[in-house]
């Protein structure tokens, strides 16, 4: 649909095409946040596995103790 506003034509979104891009949105979010929390880990077992002290890897990454003692499980 699209709406008229003199010369101006403005297109109209149905409510389900706003939760498409809305749910677009959400999800390329959460992509980048998991992706984000894959490399801290990819980066952190490099770390651990070159003999870097965790207090630096933990700074370093930003992952917890617990999140560190899995990668060495």
């Amino acid at each position: 649909m699209i709406i008229n506003f003199g010369d101006v034509q403005i297109p109209s979104l149905t409510i389900a095409e706003q939760l498409r891009q809305e749910g677009e949105k959400l999800g390329e979010q959460r992509g980048i946040e998991k992706g984000k929390a894959e490399s801290a880990r990819t980066i952190a077992r490099q770390l651990l596995a070159n003999g870097v002290d965790r207090a630096i890897v933990k700074m370093s990454t930003g992952l917890s103790d617990a999140e560190i003692n899995a990668l060495m499980d």
